[in-house]
Parts: structure tokens; sequence; C-alpha cells
């Protein structure tokens, strides 16, 4: 695989870039966090989607970018002569995914899954295995160097695939395992088949005794029903004559029941006639005693008047003393208000002119001055956690030594100690005398503020007392005009009261006299509602008499009816001991039919649940049968995927005995070529431990320099890589190298240049990825990525922006 170009659009911090890559050893250079990173990021995600992604989906745009913008990424590229181009996209608000993949000028697939599956089909690689096979890290270059022997085989066997292997294997042992728990469960169900059998023999002989039994039981059941229905017809006739009986007994007792009735109401008309008789003599007696009532109700409403005019009077006089008390109270309220508004008319008179514009001005100065001590404050707390990390830094070289490590890069200083340390005591000074400076201004700021603060409180004081006078102020006025008008108000009622005395002059009143009428008509007016209530009474005679002789004329009807109905009840001729003899024979025989009826019912129902428990054990036998069959297949399955864990197992052996060998003869080939030379052999162990022939002898890693170590890490981390393109039948002309530098030295640094240099023969693309821009002069492309400061990068290629 080759690449030739790449277009990227609003990718993380990348808002446009085109990149042509040519066969050469380029360097992607920038410090760190510029977006290095997201060029090689941009590779894989156009091929491989969101999974190779460092963060979510929503991070993936750039944050600068409008929401309407997409982000997009096109990757064109050669596979065994084949020219191919992907374009990936995040397209709108929603950031909707699409892609689509050509072979040269025709469309080959569409979408995130027929594309992924083309990409996976034509590398040979899915994701993981594309990025062990490009893309060298430094922190994986730590990890065979550095991590325990266990975990250095799973980080390898992670790398190289095996861990699938190693998932498929699982599975057919889970499979394995299926197998053999669902023939065991069948084989203890298949054992069941002969007391079936013998169950089915043993309800088929109750099935025989049930069915007799049932048609024994059916004709009793007839038998019994005949004979109910005989003594049933017998027993309905003498029913509906103790029916009838019963309706006329029921009607002879309501007519008895309404004639005494009735009879008591006649002697209850009776006895209201003879009330009435007694109420017009008492009517006539009250007539003579109200002649005088009409005289001595004048004379009431005559002295009742005169007491109403007296009490107008009164009321009118008390309504004048009030009125006129209540002007002399004003008059005295309108002299303190008008005095208080002298005093606050001489206390606005003393206060400054324009108090709300110089209160205004010093909040705004109060409030500049305390955003200045903010940033002032920030600035401060920053130099302080700078000085603090520079100060950890120099202890951690002066209790550590050389193999303290840089916070950084995360390696070790070596025989660079002294000269970064001098470099570190040089920057704390500068640290220092800007954090004195920084303390002075920020004491001076926080003076300032005080007596902005000072200042602010007492206009604001000055102004509060303003408003506050201004409001009583208006309070006052507000009030002086209400007591005017309520003055006003007060003279003209004052006014009117007394034209109203003057109207009414002197009244004569005499309680005495009005005391004695008022009791002398109380008595007559009892008198008057007794005559009336009489007078009511008597209005009713003539009905009276009326209802008497109806109720005389009912009394004989229901007399006759009473009659009647005994002559009725004598004729149906009903003997109430018969019919009981009658009832208790029809229940006897009713009871009989109903116990053959549920022996009848009771045979079938049996019969029923033998023949349906018949059906369901024939059932089973036959699924017994199916699963026999079933069971030798089971069986079959186990004893193949038994066999192919054994397979499987001996193949991991196989496979990871033979990669050593071939990793270790790559990585020789690679040493030789990158040492000029110098090391020829590498040796893998059982562990996966790197080691070294030096003079005819291998020795560990550890015995070698820094920069030894390093290059034997990337020779085994490329021989990784090649031996999977390898193994994917994948021919490769680039690898990406991140960081692979470290914190070395000058002299190491050079040392490894040099052997990649010495590897184009066999990557003729060799992307190397490093924030040490003395590097910039050695490669021979050369990509930086600078931060514009605007929230996203430039890319430069050779001088140009791309």
């Amino acid at each position: 695989m080759r690449l030739l170009s790449i277009d990227i659009t609003n990718f993380r911090v990348i808002k446009q870039a085109r990149l042509d890559f040519s066969d050469s050893l380029t360097g992607i250079i920038g410090p760190n966090g510029a977006g290095k990173s997201s060029l090689i990021e941009a590779v894989a995600w156009s091929l491989y989607g969101n999974r190779v992604a460092r963060s979510g989906k929503d991070e993936i745009r750039s944050t600068f970018a409008h929401p309407d913008e997409n982000c997009q990424v096109s990757l064109s590229f050669d596979i065994a002569g084949e020219h191919y181009r992907i374009v990936r996209r995040l397209v709108g608000r929603k950031e909707r995914a699409e892609v689509e993949l050509y072979r040269g000028a025709t469309s080959e697939s569409v979408g995130s899954i027929e594309t992924l599956r083309h990409v996976t089909g034509l590398l040979g690689l899915d994701w993981r295995g594309f990025l062990s096979s490009f893309l060298a890290r430094q922190q994986e270059l730590n990890a065979l160097a550095d991590l325990p022997p266990g975990q250095r085989r799973e980080h390898l066997a992670g790398m190289l695939g095996i861990e699938r292997l190693d998932k498929a294997l699982q599975r057919v042992k889970e499979d394995g395992k299926l197998y053999q728990r669902s023939a065991e469960m069948i084989g203890r169900q298949v054992q069941e088949k002969e007391a079936l059998a013998a169950r089915i023999k043993e309800l088929g002989e109750q099935a025989d005794s049930l069915t007799v039994q049932r048609d024994n039981t059916s004709g009793a059941y007839d038998e019994a029903r005949l004979g109910f229905g005989s003594i049933e017809a017998i027993y309905q006739e003498h029913q509906e004559k103790q029916t009838s009986c019963s309706r006329i007994t029921a009607e002879l007792n309501a007519a008895s029941a309404a004639s005494e009735h009735q009879d008591r109401q006649l002697e209850t008309l009776l006895g209201k006639e003879k009330q009435l008789a007694g109420a017009s003599r008492e009517l006539d007696r009250l007539q003579i005693e109200l002649k005088e009532y009409g005289s001595l109700k004048e004379q009431l409403d005559t002295a009742a008047r005169a007491r109403q005019a007296d009490a107008h009077r009164t009321d009118l006089s008390a309504q004048a003393e009030r009125t006129r008390a209540e002007l002399a109270d004003l008059t005295k309220d309108l002299g303190k208000v008008k005095e208080d508004l002298g005093g606050i008319a001489k206390a606005l008179s003393d206060l400054p002119e324009q108090v709300k514009e110089l209160h205004q001005a010093s909040v705004e100065k109060l409030e500049q001055a305390r955003r200045e001590w903010n940033e002032a404050n920030s600035s401060l707390k920053v130099i302080r956690a700078d000085i603090s990390k520079v100060e950890t830094q120099i202890l951690s070289m002066d209790q550590i030594g050389p193999e303290a490590v840089c916070d950084r890069c995360h390696r070790p200083f070596g025989a660079d100690l002294p000269g970064i340390k001098k470099h570190l005591k040089h920057e704390l000074s500068e640290l220092t005398s800007v954090c004195s400076r920084s303390e002075t201004d920020l004491g001076a700021l926080t003076q300032e503020g005080e007596n902005l603060k000072r200042r602010s409180a007492e206009l604001e004081i000055q102004s509060r007392n303003l408003y506050e006078l201004n409001l009583k102020a208006g309070a006052l006025e507000k009030r002086k005009t209400e007591i005017e008008v309520r003055q006003v108000d007060l003279k003209r009622q004052a006014e009117q009261l007394g034209q109203q005395l003057a109207k009414l002059g002197e009244v004569s009143f005499d309680p005495d006299v009005c005391e004695a009428l008022t009791g002398k008509v109380k008595v007559l007016e009892r008198k008057q509602a007794e005559a009336q209530e009489l007078k009511g009474q008597l209005a009713g005679i003539a009905g009276l008499e009326q209802e008497i002789a109806e109720a005389r004329e009912r009394l004989l009807g229901l007399k006759a009816e009473e009659a009647r109905l005994s002559q009725e009840r004598v004729a149906l001729d009903f003997d109430e001991e018969k019919f009981s003899r009658l009832k208790a024979e029809f229940s006897a025989a009713r009871q009989q039919m109903e116990a053959a009826k549920d022996t009848a019912v009771r045979a079938t129902t049996a019969l029923e649940v033998v023949l349906k428990e018949i059906e369901l054990r024939t059932a089973e036998q036959a699924r017994l049968d199916r699963a026999a069959e079933e069971l030798e297949e089971y069986r079959t399955n186990q004893y193949y995927a038994e066999k192919l864990v054994r397979l499987f197992g001996d193949f991991r052996k196989f496979t990871i005995a033979r990669i050593r060998p071939r990793l270790a003869q790559i990585s020789s080939d690679l040493m030789l070529e990158m040492s000029d030379g110098r090391y020829s052999l590498v040796e893998l162990d059982n562990d996966y431990n790197l080691r070294l022939m030096d003079y005819g002898q291998y020795f560990g890693i550890d015995r070698y320099s820094g920069g030894e170590k390093d290059l034997a890490s990337l020779c085994l981390r490329l021989a990784i890589s090649l031996a999977l393109t390898e193994s994917a039948g994948l021919d490769r002309s680039f690898v990406i190298l991140d960081e692979v530098f470290g914190s070395q030295d000058e002299q190491r640094r050079d040392l490894i240049f040099q052997a990649l240099a010495g590897l184009k023969a066999r990557f003729p693309q060799i992307l190397l990825v490093t924030h040490l821009e003395e590097l910039k002069h050695k490669v021979e492309t050369l990509v930086e990525v600078r931060p514009t400061g605007n929230g996203w990068s430039e890319v430069i290629v050779d001088g140009n922006p791309a």
C-alpha cells in the first residue's frame, strides 16, 4: 500500500490542508498539542471511521467550524498498481456519517458497513491490524523493552492478532460444552421411554373400564329423568293453584286492612266537624273585641313618626359636632405637615449636587479596579504554579540524579542533566523576579480598590439619603393636598347639617303615651291573628261535609270486595297438606335425577381425562423418539468440537513457535541495516525478551546503552509490522513513527536517524512525527504543524501552506 495524497477539512484542529506523499523521509514536526497526531489519525479515520478515533464522534469535527460546515477527509492510495480514493465526511448539524470508496473513477462502495467490508478485504487487515502494521508509537517501544515478561507476551499477542485465535478457541470450547450439556439432558429424557410406554398401556386399560362405567351411568340418568318428568306435570298443576290461593289471600288481607283504615278515617272526619262548630262560636266573640283596633292603630302610627323625627334630629346634632371636631384636628395636622416640609427643604439644600452621577462613576471605577485585580491575581497564580513545577523538577534531579524523568517527554535526563538543571535554575530565577513584581502590583491594586470602595460607600449613603428625603417630601405634599381637600368637604357637610336641623324645627314626642298605645295594639293584633286563623278553618267546612260522604261510600265498597274474595278462595278448592306431599315427592325425584346426572358427568369427565393423557403421553413418546435421533447428532458435534479445540491449541502453539523465529530473523536483518553492521543477530527467548549477539554471545538488552536499546526495540516493532503485512499479502511502502526519539540526547537521536535513512529500501515512505525542532533540517520533506492562536493549526509543507 502506497500513500498518494490526503485532503482534510475541519478535522479536529486542522481547518484546511492538503498533503502529497512522496517516496522520502517526511518529518511532521510541531509543538505538543499542535495537531501532528491529527494528521496521522485522519489517514486511519478515512479508512476505518470512528473506531480509530481518540474520542467520541462529537469531538471529531473542529469546534471552530460553523454548524452547517462539513468535516471531510479524502485519502488517495495505490495497492498493486490500482489507484483508490476514499472520501469520509460528517455532514450538517447532526453530523450524519457518509463514506464512499472509488477505484479509479468508478464507485466501489457506498455507506459505512459496505465500505468497511471492502477496505478490510482490500488491505487484509482490520483497524487494529492496520494500526499495528503501519503505526509505531514511543509507548509501544517502551513496552517492548520495559514491560515484565507476562505483560510483554500479552502486549505482543494483541499486536500480532493472536488474541483473535484465542477468542475463536474459547468460542469452540463453549460450543463443545453446549453440545455436551444438550446430549446429557436428552440422554436423561430418552431413559424415560420404557416407563412412558408402560404408562400408555395402563392408561388404555383404564379407558376401557371407564367407557363401560360411562355407558352404565348414562342409562341410569335417562331412567331418572323420565320418572322426574311424570311427577313434574302434577306438581306444576298444584303449584299454580297454590299461587292463585296465595294471591287471593293477599288481596283479601289488603281489602280488610283498607276497610279498617277507611273506618278510622271516617271517625277522624266526624271529629273535625265537631271542632269546627266550636270555632264558629269563638270567632263571633273575637269580632266584638276587635271593633276599636283601627283607631288605636292610627294613634300608634302618629306617635311612631314623632319618635323617628326626634331620633333623626339627635343624630344630625351629633354628626355636626363630630364634623367640627375633625376640622379642628385637620387644622393642627396641616400645620405639622408644613413644618416637616420646611425641614426637608433645608436638608436637601445641605446635600451636594449630582450625588447620583458621582456614585455611578465611583461604582464603574471600582468594577474596573476589581477586574484588573482578578487578572493580576490569575497571572500570579500561574507564575507560582510554574515556580512550583520547576522547583519540583530540580528537587527530583537532586534526589534521583541522571535517572530522573523529564516531566514533558517522560524519559531519563542521563548525561544532559547538568545543562538542563542550569537552564531550569535560570528559568526559576526569572520566574521568581516576575512573581515579586506581580505581588507588588497586586498590593497596589488592592489598596486602590479599598479606597474606591470607601468612597463609593460614602456616596451611596448620600444618594440613599437624597432618595429617601425626596420620597418623604412627596408623601408630605400628598398628605397636605388630602387635608386641604378634606377641610373643604367637612365645611360643606357642616353647612348641610345646619340646614337640615333648621328644616326639622322643634319635635313634640311623649314616650309614655307611645308605650301605652303599643301595649294595647299588640294585644289586639294577637286576637286579630286568632280570628284570621278561625276564619281559615271555617272556610273548609263545606269540603269536609263532601269528604265525609265520600268516605262512607268507599267503606261500603271495601266491604263488598271482602265478601267477593272470600267466595273466590272457597271455590278454588286448594288443599295445603296435599300440596306439601307433592312438593316432597317432586324434590326427591329431582335430587335422584341430579345425582344420576352427576355420576354420569364424573364418569364422562374421568374418561376424557384419561384419553387426553393418552394423547399427551403418545406425543411425548414421539418426541422422545425424535430426541433419540438428536442425541446421536449432539454427541457427534461434541466429539468434533473437542477435536477442534485440540487442533486450535496445537495451531496456536505452532503459530507462536513459528512467528518468534520469524520476528527474530526480520529484527536481525533490520538491526544489521540500521546499526551499519555493528549487530547482526537478534534473539527472542520464550518470554519475548530481546537479546543481541555481541562478540559471538547473546546478551540481554539491558546490558546495552539507551540508544542501542531503543534501536533494538524499534527493529522488533518494525519486524512485527512487516510480519503482519506479509501475512495479509500486502505490499507495504510506508511506515509511521510517532515520537520514537523520546528524551534521548542528540548523539542517540542522530544514530537512530541515520538508521532510519537505511530503511528506505524497505519503506520508501517514512513518516516521522516528532516535536523536536532540531530535526527540521535532517528530513527530506518537512511538514510543519503550527497553532495560529485562533483555535486551529496551520499545516506548512517545505515552507508553503498546505
